[in-house]
């Protein structure tokens, strides 16, 4: 009854999600096919497209002003939109914008963010996403479709995709610079992957427009580029970020000493990021030689079948290549979720160019730090506020009612380095938890040629925790051996749940001497018995049983 009931509240969650964002995805439609020039930069990346079509001056073009600041290669892109009706290309840009971050949220959820599992939490996650991306998604702006595609590099990244990852690490670049930090972060921690793949993608990515132009034309462009960023686009209009805060408490701001914040911040990130890799790889590392030993390696298990005793014989083997698979990929995704927290941590506060709606770079990632908060639980009484006051302040609806206020414009930032110190207080506190859950420890050989070798033949069983057997009464048969399904369900297990920790293990103990298996006080009691194992197989002990 309890199980119809939970199947039916998630099938309910989800396709209020689905309706939720049928109903956004349809009015917005509406008003950028209606008002494409109201709250939009739509016209701006149009302009674009258009003054190269005359061949004119993307950012400083005659007889108007677009307001366009991003690559030729993207004012090529957007040539197709340029040649519709306004309409109907205003449509189709807010549409891609929305259908992109999508796919790349669903992507986060299903390779990368942990505990985002299909079902309930799924569509919740998603629910929670609109509030936060709304006001990038209603005014068309592009930020949304860059962190798509930087998400979609790091599901890449996680299934081995390399060219594709770097490719798409490379395109953001050419509409707004400053997603280069994400694509140089993730160079950092994989640079034999990606250095060469990366740089060989943004040189292609940046010849592109010389398919749809003369090199004159196309080389005194990015020279326009360049003078555009270096010159006018410094100019600070509706920035918020560290400069806001400094400016708000301690007045004036020294431009000098900024630049200098904004260098050693980004240094600091670096630092960080490369730090946990390096920690959580060797973690990884020794995770991936104690998955190579059997988990009864010290045990000496029989059965009467022929084709069983073949099937344990060469499981070790095929265990081993699927854990480190799973051990690597998990590793990855940690990484990863890491990576792109602190890198638009990073933009928003210390990086160029940040406005109010540039604040929906961080919304798939609020989403799901505010759900994790509150389902861990992990200082929900940190994240939950600083996600509710990044929304409303994403809106800017704190500033127009509260313009007497200037600390309402510290809000926003102040938010996001919350969003930050959380951040690194979760990881800390699943390593925490994850060393005091009796991690596995090799044992030597002295160690092994003290206990007393067992034969597993078990008539009777329970659930384990993690791990579940037959009911108690049911004769199992000799084929159906308790080593087989603790040591293959262990990796499906840590794969979906464990993302978080290398090291974490269903605290499983053998008592030799009783013939008894412990877990977390249950027992499953065996017969033991059999022949003495070779001293030199390794095996695998939990501590604190």
């Amino acid at each position: 009854m309890e199980s119809n009931w939970r199947r039916r509240s998630d099938r309910l969650v989800g396709w209020a999600a689905i309706a939720v964002w049928s109903v956004f995805f349809g009015v917005l439609g509406w008003k950028a096919a209606t008002q494409p020039n109201e709250r939009s930069t739509y016209p701006a990346f149009v302009g674009g497209a258009e003054a190269w079509l005359a061949r004119d001056n993307l950012y400083q073009p005659k007889h108007r002003v677009t307001g366009f600041r991003y690559g030729p290669a993207f004012a090529v892109s957007m040539i197709p939109l340029a040649v519709i009706p306004q309409w109907l290309g205003s449509l189709l840009w807010s549409w891609l914008n929305v259908v992109a971050l999508l796919i790349g949220a669903w992507l986060l959820a299903d390779w990368v963010l942990p505990g985002l599992e299909a079902g309930k939490w799924r569509a919740v996650f998603f629910l929670l996403l609109l509030p936060a991306a709304v006001r990038t998604l209603w005014s068309a702006q592009s930020n949304a479709l860059v962190f798509a595609l930087v998400a979609c590099a790091a599901a890449a990244i996680v299934n081995n995709r390399w060219w594709l990852a770097a490719l798409l690490l490379a395109i953001p670049v050419h509409i707004k610079v400053w997603p280069l930090a994400a694509g140089l972060l993730m160079c950092a921690c994989w640079p034999r992957q990606l250095i060469a793949r990366y740089a060989a993608c943004l040189l292609a990515v940046g010849a592109a427009p010389l398919l749809a132009a003369d090199a004159s034309y196309v080389l005194q462009q990015y020279r326009n580029w360049y003078a555009l960023l270096t010159g006018p686009a410094l100019d600070r209009h509706i920035y918020r970020d560290a400069w806001t805060i400094w400016e708000v408490f301690w007045p004036p701001v020294n431009a000098q000493a900024y630049s200098l914040l904004q260098l050693a911040s980004a240094l600091a990130v670096l630092a960080v990021c490369l730090w946990k890799a390096r920690q959580w790889r060797q973690g990884t590392s020794a995770d991936q030689q104690h998955s190579a030993s059997p988990m009864l390696g010290s045990a000496a298990i029989g059965s009467n079948s022929s084709r069983t005793q073949q099937m344990v014989n060469k499981s070790p083997t095929a265990q081993s290549a699927t854990q480190r698979q799973q051990s690597t990929s998990a590793y990855k995704a940690k990484l990863l979720t890491f990576i792109l927290s602190m890198w638009a941590a990073w933009q928003l506060t210390f990086g160029p160019g940040t406005e109010r709606a540039t604040f929906g770079l961080v919304a798939p990632l609020n989403a799901w730090a505010i759900l994790t908060a509150a389902r861990q639980p992990c200082a929900p009484l940190l994240m939950v506020p600083a996600s509710l006051l990044m929304t409303l302040a994403n809106s800017g609806e704190l500033e127009r009612r509260l313009p007497d206020y200037p600390v309402v414009k510290a809000i926003h930032p102040l938010a996001v380095l919350a969003f930050a110190v959380w951040m690194c207080a979760f990881w800390a506190a699943r390593a925490a938890r994850s060393s005091q859950s009796g991690l596995l420890r090799p044992i030597g050989d002295q160690e092994i040629q003290q206990r007393k070798p067992m034969m597993l033949s078990c008539k009777q069983s329970t659930y384990l925790g993690d791990v579940t057997t037959p009911k108690a009464g049911t004769n199992t048969g000799s084929n159906r051996l308790l080593g087989d399904l603790l040591s293959t369900a262990e990796p499906a297990r840590r794969q979906r749940v464990g993302q978080g920790s290398a090291h974490e293990s269903t605290a499983l103990r053998f008592v030799p001497d009783t013939g008894s298996t412990q877990r977390s006080g249950r027992r499953n009691r065996c017969t033991g018995g059999g022949a003495q194992s070779p001293p030199t197989v390794p095996a695998i002990v939990a501590d604190g049983g």
